[in-house]
C-alpha cells in the first residue's frame, strides 16, 4: 500500500487461469489427446512469458492512467512461479525433442504414450530403366535398396504414438504416402502427415530396378541407398546416412549424424556437418566441406581429395591408401602423388607419401616417414612442435632445417652439410648428394630431426 491506496493487482493471473482452465477442460472431453497437450506446452510454452510481459505492460499503463501506484515488478510468488515455469519449460522440450527422434519406441508414460507401428504396402508400378526416384518423409527413415525386376515397391512402416492401440490407429490413418509420376521419373511423398497434434513417423522401404538415379530427402531420419547404377542425391538435417554400391556420382547434405559412402563409380560431394565420416573405394573424386566431429576415414579414392573444415585444409592428388582423421591425430598413408595440408591442434604422421609435400601447422607434432628416396620437394611449417622426418639412407636432397627455440638433430653427414645450434635456436643447411630435391622444415618450440632410415631401391 503506498499513501493508502493499494496496488493494483495484475492481469496476468487470471488469463493463465482461464488458458489452464481452457486446456483442461479439451482434455477432459477428448478434443486434445493428452499427448497432444502436452506436445502444445513443450512447443509453445515460452508463449506464456510474453504473454506476462504483456500483461505486465498493460498493468503499468492501467495504473499510470487510473492514478494508482504501479505494480510491482515481480512479486516474491512470481518469483518462484517464473523458475518453476523455465524449469518445467526446458525439461518438457528436451522430453518432447528426445520423444520426437526417429525410432523412439520406449513409453514414457502420460507424455507420449507409446508408439505403435503399422504397415502399409504401396501399389507397385511398373518403370522404365535410367529415370530419377525421388523419396521425401518429413519425420522418418529412408530404405531404398536395388535389384532385380522393373517395378517400383514402396511399403510404409507409420510409427504413431497413443495412450492406446486405438489412438495409435486413429492417428496413423491420417497419414498417408502416396507415388506421383513426375517428369523424369516418380516421386514417393507423404499426402498427409497425421493429426495437427501427432508425431507420425514414416518410414519408406523402397525396392527399384538398379538403372535409376535416386533423391532421398528427411528432415529427421536415417536415409541409406544400395545398388543403383545411376547418381545418388541425399539430404537428411537429423540422422544417419549411408550408400553403398552405387554406379555414379553422390552428392550429400547432412546437418547432424555420421555419413557412409562406400563404393560410388563416380565424383562424391558432402556439404555441412555431422559426426562420424567414412568414404572408401571412390572412383572420382572426393570433396567434403564441413565440420565433422570423427573419427573421419577415407580410403582408395582414385582421385583427388579435398577436405575442407574450420581448422583443417588438406588435398590429396590421389589416395590408394587410408586417411584417418580424430582425437587430435591425422594419419595419411600411401599416397604416390601430392599432399597438401593447412590445419592447427593435430598431431601429423604421414607414411609412404611419395610426392611433393607442403604442410603449414600449428600447436602440434609432425612425422614424415618416406619408403623411397624423396623425388619432390617438401616444405614444412610448424608453431610450437616438432617436425620429425624419416628418409631412405639413399636419399639425395638440399636441405634448410630451423628451429626457433629448439634443436636440429641430422643423422645424415657430408660435407656440403652443416648443422649448427646457437643459443636456444638450431639450423641445418646444405646438400647430401649432387643431385635432390628442396626440404625445408622449420618450427618453434620444438625439435627438427632428419633421420636415416634403411636404403631402398628407388622406384622407377
Amino acid at each position: 500500500m503506498t499513501n493508502g491506496i493499494p496496488h493494483r493487482r495484475s492481469i496476468f493471473g487470471p488469463i493463465l487461469l482461464i488458458a489452464i482452465g481452457v486446456m483442461f477442460l479439451l482434455v477432459q472431453f477428448h478434443v486434445v489427446p493428452v499427448a497432444s497437450a502436452w506436445r502444445l506446452f513443450a512447443d509453445y510454452w515460452p508463449v506464456l512469458l510474453i504473454v506476462w510481459g504483456v500483461a505486465k505492460l498493460i498493468d503499468y499503463f492501467a495504473a499510470q492512467a487510473s492514478g494508482a501506484p504501479p505494480p510491482r515488478t515481480l512479486s516474491g510468488g512470481e518469483v518462484v512461479l517464473l523458475i518453476f515455469l523455465l524449469m518445467f519449460g526446458i525439461a518438457a522440450s528436451t522430453a518432447n525433442w528426445v520423444g520426437s527422434q526417429p525410432g523412439w519406441n520406449d513409453d514414457l508414460g502420460i507424455f507420449f504414450g507409446r508408439r505403435y507401428n503399422f504397415s502399409e504396402d504401396l501399389p507397385a508400378k511398373t518403370i522404365k530403366p535410367n529415370v530419377n526416384i525421388s523419396a521425401q518423409t518429413d519425420r522418418g527413415n529412408i530404405s531404398l535398396v536395388a535389384g532385380e525386376g522393373t517395378e517400383l515397391k514402396v511399403s510404409v512402416v507409420k510409427l504413431a504414438p497413443g495412450m492406446d492401440e486405438k489412438e495409435a490407429k486413429d492417428r496413423a490413418s491420417q497419414a498417408s504416402v502416396a507415388i506421383h509420376e513426375v517428369s523424369g521419373g516418380y516421386e514417393i511423398v507423404p499426402e498427409r502427415h497425421g493429426d495437427w497434434g501427432g508425431r507420425v513417423q514414416l518410414d519408406l522401404e523402397i525396392h527399384v530396378p538398379k538403372q535409376v538415379s535416386v533423391t532421398a530427402r528427411t528432415n529427421r531420419g536415417n536415409v541409406t541407398v544400395t545398388g543403383v547404377t545411376g547418381s545418388v542425391t541425399v539430404n537428411s538435417q537429423r540422422g544417419d546416412i549411408e550408400v553403398r554400391g552405387v554406379g555414379g556420382e553422390v552428392a550429400v547434405e547432412v546437418s547432424r549424424g555420421d555419413v557412409r559412402v562406400v563404393g560410388a563409380g563416380g565424383n562424391v560431394r558432402l556439404t555441412g556437418n555431422g559426426n562420424e565420416l567414412e568414404l572408401s573405394d571412390i572412383a572420382g573424386e572426393a570433396y567434403v566441406q564441413g565440420q565433422y566431429y570423427g573419427p573421419i576415414r577415407f580410403s582408395k579414392i582414385a582421385k583427388q581429395v579435398h577436405f575442407l573444415s574450420q581448422v583443417t585444409d588438406l588435398t590429396i592428388a590421389q589416395l590408394p591408401g587410408r586417411l584417418d582423421l580424430g582425437g587430435g591425430q591425422l594419419e595419411v598413408d600411401d599416397v604416390p602423388g601430392t599432399v597438401s595440408l593447412t590445419t592447427r591442434d593435430k598431431d601429423i604422421a604421414f607414411n609412404n607419401v611419395n610426392g611433393r609435400i607442403k604442410i603449414e601447422s600449428r600447436r602440434g607434432n609432425i612425422e614424415l616417414r618416406l619408403g623411397q628416396p624423396p623425388k619432390d620437394d617438401i616444405e614444412v611449417s610448424n608453431e610450437r612442435g616438432s617436425v620429425d622426418l624419416t628418409l631412405p639412407g639413399n636419399s639425395t636432397f638440399e636441405l634448410s632445417a630451423a628451429s626457433t627455440r629448439g634443436e636440429v638433430e641430422c643423422d645424415f653427414q657430408g660435407p656440403e652439410l652443416k648443422v649448427t645450434q646457437e643459443r636456444n635456436s638450431g639450423k641445418a643447411e646444405g646438400k647430401i648428394g649432387a643431385r635432390g630435391p628442396r626440404i625445408q622444415l622449420q618450427t618453434t618450440y620444438g625439435t627438427v630431426s632428419i633421420r636415416k632410415g634403411i636404403e631402398t631401391s628407388p622406384k622407377k
